[in-house]
């Protein structure tokens, strides 16, 4: 164990470094990148937390401190305090004491992710499923799905640029598909014929988490849904990032890939083949193999006083936005961006493969990813107490086919 704490503190000395990822993939200090390759700018864990803690505070999200926990972990850490000189004298139980200590952060940051991605009801989803005999539904309040969204985004990223060493991508993908589906007695992956709104939300946070995590933004967005702060616009955009020789300003009007090296897999393929499996976007589906034929939907219902204002209680909006209807264009989408440009792409040259798409992105209620964009939105506004909190609902249902 002595031998592996230099190696556990230059481990965590990364929670503070912003680096450069160039075209070669690997991840380098800043002021120590070549001039001659392309390179695009990610701010620091630290600094990342730091924009994600902010997020969560209208969201009241109950992780919230868990982030702040792993902040001032990570602040606190005097590096001058371990003297690695002074290692040799130290006893097994005071070497164990400094191994908890040098990984405490990349433990809390693990907890957390892995709370979010398998255990439900840690995050106060368990126990929000109701049942009326003929669909089940799982009203999820909105602050806290798009809290668990923006986790994902931020936590993941961490994981797959090997900045934090934590949860494998690739085993909570392979999990999904496996629980999307059943084991034969020939020892075979067949789909599932029953699907839970509990597989629903665990699948909308892949969908949705992959789209965050893929889809090119400019830095108003990213600042207006919580994805980056000011600090972090001005050094994502302050190198070759940005594609142009233009002025700050003009630089704020490209739109941001994110770094490949952040995205982590390809989840296009995987959302589509738990689509299939799953019966989920009209058509596949193990249903029809298993003589049913399975009913899903997830819309969020957000509330609103309407043009009258609060004193007309009576009047208030209702509002419901769908989201399996375009699934299957979107999921499209996502394939398309992830095979397509690795750095900041300008106005007129947005794609190769899907030339000016993205020229009004979010702009335009046809947009396929306008309606989890303006769901993001609506879960950070801040309400009057005697207005209902939103909610993202996933309902199932199963009907017997002839």
């Amino acid at each position: 164990m002595k031998e592996t704490i230099p190696i556990l503190l230059n481990r965590r000395k990364r929670f503070t470094q912003r680096h450069v990822w160039v075209e070669e993939s690997k991840t380098i200090t800043v002021g120590q990148e070549d001039s001659s390759l392309v390179k695009i700018y990610v701010p620091s864990v630290l600094e990342r937390l730091t924009c994600l803690f902010s997020s969560l505070e209208n969201i009241q999200h109950p992780y919230r401190n868990n982030i702040h926990d792993i902040i001032q972990d990570i602040e606190s850490f005097r590096y001058e305090d371990w003297k690695l000189s002074h290692m040799d004298s130290l006893e097994f139980e005071q070497v164990c004491d400094v191994f908890r200590d040098v990984t405490s952060a990349h433990k809390k940051h693990t907890d957390i992710l892995h709370s979010i991605l398998y255990h439900h009801d840690s995050n106060s989803v368990k126990g929000l499923c109701m049942d009326n005999g003929h669909h089940t539904t799982l009203r999820v309040p909105l602050p806290l799905y798009t809290g668990n969204l923006l986790i994902i985004f931020f936590c993941m990223g961490h994981c797959v640029s090997g900045l934090v060493e934590g949860l494998s991508e690739k085993k909570w993908l392979t999990r999904l598909i496996h629980d999307f589906s059943f084991m034969t007695e020939d020892q075979n992956l067949v789909p599932i014929t029953q699907l839970s709104p509990m597989d629903l939300y665990r699948f909308f946070l892949l969908y949705h988490s992959s789209i965050l995590r893929t889809c090119p933004l400019r830095p108003s967005q990213l600042i207006e849904l919580g994805m980056a702060n000011q600090s972090m616009v001005d050094f994502m955009t302050s190198g070759q990032y940005s594609v142009g020789n233009g002025t700050a300003e003009e630089c704020h009007q490209f739109l941001l890939v994110p770094p490949r090296v952040m995205r982590g897999m390809e989840k296009a393929c995987v959302l589509d083949q738990i689509m299939n499996a799953a019966g989920i976007g009209g058509y596949g589906g193990g249903g029809t193999a298993g003589g049913a034929v399975q009913g899903c939907s997830v819309f969020t219902t957000t509330f609103d006083f309407g043009s009258l204002g609060p004193a007309f209680r009576g009047r208030d909006n209702v509002s419901h936005v769908y989201f399996i209807p375009t699934i299957r264009l979107e999921v499209q989408c996502l394939a398309d961006l992830e095979s397509g440009p690795m750095y900041g792409m300008t106005r007129t040259t947005m794609s190769d493969n899907n030339p000016g798409f993205w020229v009004n992105a979010n702009r335009s209620s046809s947009h396929p990813f306008h309606a989890l964009m303006n769901v993001i939105r609506e879960s950070k506004k801040i309400r009057p107490i005697n207005m209902e909190v939103p909610r993202i609902i996933f309902v199932t249902n199963t009907i017997q086919g002839p």
